[in-house]
Parts: C-alpha cells; structure tokens; sequence
C-alpha cells in the first residue's frame, strides 16, 4: 500500500478540509516580500508522505519573464544555506545534491503536466554527443511534483526541479590557470540572433550579445565575460554562408544529431515559442560543438503559451538555420538524415500512444492525488487576478484533447518526412488452425484478439496505430505457440 500523506488545506476563505496525498509538501515562511533578485531570507520546511522531513535555512527570489507579470502564482529559484549563511547542498526527492533548486509554478501549463513531460520526452530522444565522457550528464531539467504552502498560504502544486547549469550537462568547469573559459551555456531570448536571421556584432565584456529583437545571454561561466568569438562565427555562418559553405560549414559547429532530434521534438511538440525563444545553447568544452538543451515547454502539445487550444496543425517551425537546411537535397544532407530518424522513432517508441502513455502517467498521478481539486478550489476565484489568464480552471476532458491533437499532429508530420507505411511480414504458414492471436503494445497491453479459421495475416492489424506490437499466436487444437513482433507503419 502507498504511503500516503494527510493534512488539512487552507484556501482564502474556503473552508478546511482534509486531503490524502502521495505528493510531498513544503513550507515555506519569509518576513520579507520576495522579489527578482536579490534572494531574501526564509526558512525552508519538506514533507513526504513516507515521513521523511528536512528543515533548512534558505534564500528564495521570483523567477520567469512575463510569468511575473501576468500570474500570482510565481515560479521561485532557492538556494539552501547553513548556520552561517554560505552555500549548502541538499539533496530533494531523490533529485541530485546542490544548493541551488527551483520551484516551478507552471500557471500557464492547462494540466500541470506538459513541461514535466516534455522534458521527459527529451531526456528519452536524445543523448548528449560526449555522454561516454560524461556518464552522470543530464541533458534536460529534471523535475519531481509538491504542494507548497507560502506563509500559510496554499500556491497549489509545483515543479520540484534541478536547474540546467553546468553541473547538469557536466561542462568543462572554467579554471583560470588552466585555459580559463571551456565549457559555455547560454540562454536564448527572445526571436532575434537564435532565429539566425541577424548576425551583428557582440560587444566585448558584456554578458549579452543583443540583436534582432533578441539575444544570446551567458549562463556559464558565472561572474567572467564570455568570449563570444565561437558562438558569433557560428551565427555568421548560418546567416552570411553561401549554400554550398554553409552545407558543409555549420556541422563543424554545432552536433548534427541534436540538431536533428531538436527539430523534431519542436515540430513534434509544436511549440512555436521555442524555435528562438526559450532555448539553451551549450559547449562541452573548446574544440567541441555546440547543441541545444530545450527550456519552458509549457506552451506545447496543443497548447499555445496563453493557454488556448492551438488549432494549426499543418505547420512546420523553423528558425533560420532549419529553414537553410531543409533546402538543402544532396546526398547525406540534413533532410535525408531527419527522415530517417523519424521512421526509426516512429518504429519504436515515438507513437500515439507512446507518448501519451508518458502524459498520462503524470496526468493520473496529480488527479489521483486530488491536486486538480484543490488547485482550481485555489485559483479559479482568486480576487484581483494579474491578467486575463490568471484565474485556472480543472478541464477534464482536455487530456483526451490531447491524444487527439497528438494523433492529428503525428499523422501529419509521417506525411512531411515521408514515414514509409506497411507491416513486416507475419511468417505463420505453419501454424495448426483454428487459432488465437493476441497482440500487445510494448507496455504489455492487450490491444486484440483474434480467432482465426486461417493462418493469422497482416489483416490482423487493420485500423491499428502506427507502432510496434508483440503477436502471440496460440494453436487451439495443440500445444503450439508462436511469438512475432510486427510493426505497424
């Protein structure tokens, strides 16, 4: 049985009532009004539902662009302290160790579920190009569900989260005696130079390279000037290069496979305010190429950044640089390689029903837990709202939304990059019939059955999704049993 956790919820003027929960709870008390930068004192105190506790010293300040301004609800960044005040590390729901962490609000997340599960969905596509040289390296933010209370009062659920810094990409650290600046991280805002569209030139000791309505901003090192020279030539050759330089060119700067497995989780996601905006860019160390780490995938899988249902699924994101290479058709190029990473996704994990399976495990996890209740018992009346988009609401039939929007959405992307469709012979001529097929999904799922007169064929799997299914045929008349895996395309 679950351990689960009991305690009473205090909602404005909504009466008390009592609440069984597996997710942990904090609390935190601060005297003083929080604000963006700099981090004022608080105390931190951590719940869980198997009795574990841990009470700490902290220092907490707002986080977010125009989250800010248009939620009450307000994401926070924390960094833990001991007696004295310096830095301390402390380990969070079975997450890494560190003294800096942060609590995602997600208020304009419609089910609390997508950005957590985008960053899942990363975190399974791709694989950072010197992860044999750095085998604790995680390219994503990783996250973990709580409830907080803020002096007393209930802010509804959270995003317990490690930040993406180096510690989590494992980069090359910055020594001054040894090379100095090595591994980089810098943050997109915006849709200027990470459109690729302008390449104007950076301003030496500054921590932001600006232009084009947007800007690169350094991350990493932390409190040294950035050199901006690599970065800036690689901008240059995406925006100046003639097509056959640039063909060649940019890979010497940046990995192909995150490239490519970007594009496709951006299109798969259809998230139009992360083409430019909302997006890491990252170093390993000199001599290596740069990649992309995604960031704030709130506003995705059906859902625009204001919380309406995005209705346009016939599009294809670019920013500039994808917009070059989807031109480009020779042998070995960009689109050829794309394709064929879609089919081997599709093949495999990248299903309908895959990545709903993904969703709803998060989607389940809050509803069953009764978060849902008490996060629209929180919000949906709130007197003196930001904005338009303050006050939320619980929409129960907005994850079967979902699984349609995705199925639209994959059914139209296997039409762009060509996914080939058929299924991979069934070899059962040999099987004593009557028989009985039983097909399950990967996840062990039984999807059919069927009692055949004939050996089973490939109608066995008519108006089935595309993916890949486990067949077990089973003789009625004797003791033969027969497993094939077919994929259906």
């Amino acid at each position: 049985m679950k351990n689960m956790l009991l305690f009473a919820l205090f909602i404005g003027s909504i009466n008390a009532f009592s609440q069984q929960s597996e997710l942990p709870v904090i609390f935190i008390t601060c005297a003083d009004s929080i604000v963006d930068e700099p981090k004022v004192p608080a105390t931190f105190r951590m719940i869980e539902s198997n009795g574990n506790s841990i009470s700490e010293n902290i220092g907490i300040e707002t986080r977010g662009g125009s989250s800010q301004v248009l939620y009450t609800k307000q994401s926070y960044r924390i960094g833990f302290k001991d007696t004295e005040g310096n830095n301390k590390d402390v380990s969070l729901l079975g997450l890494r160790s560190d003294d800096d962490w942060d609590l995602r609000a997600t208020p304009s997340d419609i089910l609390r579920i997508n950005e957590k599960t985008a960053n899942e969905i990363w975190q399974r596509l791709n694989h950072l190009h010197y992860q044999s040289l750095e085998p604790a390296a995680i390219n994503c933010r990783r996250g973990k569900y709580a409830e907080l209370f803020l002096n007393g009062d209930y802010m509804g659920v959270y995003q317990v989260t490690e930040p993406v810094d180096r510690k989590q990409l494992k980069l090359k650290k910055f020594n001054e005696t040894k090379g100095g600046i090595r591994g980089e991280l810098f943050k997109s805002n915006g849709w200027g130079l990470a459109n690729y569209r302008v390449c104007p030139p950076y301003v030496d000791n500054s921590y932001i390279w600006d232009g084009g309505g947007g800007n690169f901003e350094s991350v990493y090192p932390k409190n040294v000037y950035p050199e901006w020279k690599d970065l800036y030539d690689f901008v240059h050759c995406v925006v100046h290069d003639y097509d056959n330089q640039f063909y060649t060119n940019w890979k010497n700067y940046f990995d192909e496979e995150n490239a490519i497995d970007y594009f496709i989780y951006l299109n798969l996601a259809s998230a139009n305010d992360n083409y430019s905006n909302n997006l890491y860019i990252a170093r390993y160390d000199i001599g290596y190429k740069y990649f992309y780490i995604p960031r704030d995938y709130d506003g995705a899988f059906g859902q625009n950044w204001n919380m309406t249902k995005d209705t346009v699924l016939d599009n294809i994101l670019v920013n500039g640089m994808y917009e070059r290479l989807l031109k480009d058709n020779s042998e070995g190029c960009f689109v050829q390689k794309m394709h064929k990473r879609w089919q081997e996704l599709r093949n495999t994990w990248m299903t309908v029903e895959g990545i709903m399976e993904m969703f709803h495990y998060n989607y389940d996890y809050l509803l069953e837990n009764g978060v849902y209740e008490r996060e629209e018992q929180r919000w949906v009346n709130i007197e003196n709202p930001r904005s338009e988009y303050d006050r939320w609401h619980f929409d129960n039939q907005y994850i079967d939304y979902m699984a349609d929007w995705l199925a639209k959405r994959i059914d139209f992307l296997d039409n762009e990059f060509n996914y080939t469709t058929g299924i991979e012979k069934i070899d059962s001529r040999s099987m004593s019939c009557p028989c009985v097929a039983n097909i399950y999904n990967l996840t062990g799922s039984l999807v059919r059955t069927i009692h055949s007169l004939n050996p089973p064929d490939k109608e066995l799997f008519a108006n089935l999704q595309r993916g890949v299914y486990i067949v077990i045929i089973k003789s009625i008349h004797s003791n033969e049993i027969q497993r094939e895996k077919v994929i259906v395309r």
